[in-house]
């Protein structure tokens, strides 16, 4: 989410860093969140394959090196490189905190999940403010040295906080996640509830999206 909110107070400066337009960088959030959801389907699959610790631990070193690469360069082209590898780790932040939660506190998840959608939805409302305070005092440089920070305290939580994980399966197919994903499009239950979640989240992207342009 931090992602998300915290650099939209700094559209106006990244178009004039970048000397592109400000629907520019807009673009720049529609291909954070297209890879995301693209991302997002595939995390499963990796982690049952290689372990839900290693894997987080790689997306969070992808997320931190994007954000360095957004931080030292000049280059549009680069900036969207750095979006692109951002949304990467973030895939598996959206992720595997929930299944990690079930997984390791099995009889402590009907908690542990409610508490973990509160602070997403708090952190939701305290971004964009933060990011314009941010922006007014460092510049958009101060946004994303903030991930930065964030992301490398993130790593060493996973790192030392969630024990080692062993693979579930012993191999990975793109062909196979398909077709799982294709099974449970056909459950009436699954397409109604993920219909309810789809909508109210779509409101939130919505205003995310134009934010920028209409503040």
């Amino acid at each position: 989410v931090l992602e998300v909110d915290l650099y939209l107070a700094s559209f106006p400066a990244l178009a004039r860093a970048f000397s592109v337009t400000e629907s520019s960088i807009q673009q720049s959030l529609s291909i954070y969140l297209f890879i995301i959801a693209i991302f997002t389907l595939l995390i499963g699959p990796l982690s049952d394959r290689f372990g839900r610790k290693k894997v987080f631990l790689s997306s969070l070193f992808i997320d931190w090196i994007g954000t360095l690469l957004i931080l030292i360069t000049k280059n549009f082209e680069l900036f969207i490189v750095g979006r692109a590898l951002q949304a990467f780790g973030g895939g598996a932040g959206s992720v595997l905190p929930r299944v990690l939660a079930k997984e390791l506190f099995p009889k402590g998840s009907s908690k542990a999940i409610p508490a973990l959608f509160t602070g997403i939805s708090f952190s939701i409302i305290l971004a964009p403010i933060l990011g314009g305070m941010i922006e007014e005092s460092w510049d958009w440089h101060g946004n994303f040295i903030l991930l930065a920070l964030f992301q490398g305290f993130l790593w060493l939580l996973v790192w030392k906080g969630i024990p080692k994980t062993p693979p579930i399966t012993s191999s990975f197919s793109l062909t196979d996640s398909a077709k799982r994903f294709v099974k449970s499009l056909k459950l009436a239950e699954l397409r109604y509830l993920g219909g309810i979640v789809a909508i109210a989240w779509s409101g939130f992207f919505i205003f995310v999206h134009s934010a920028p342009l209409l503040i």
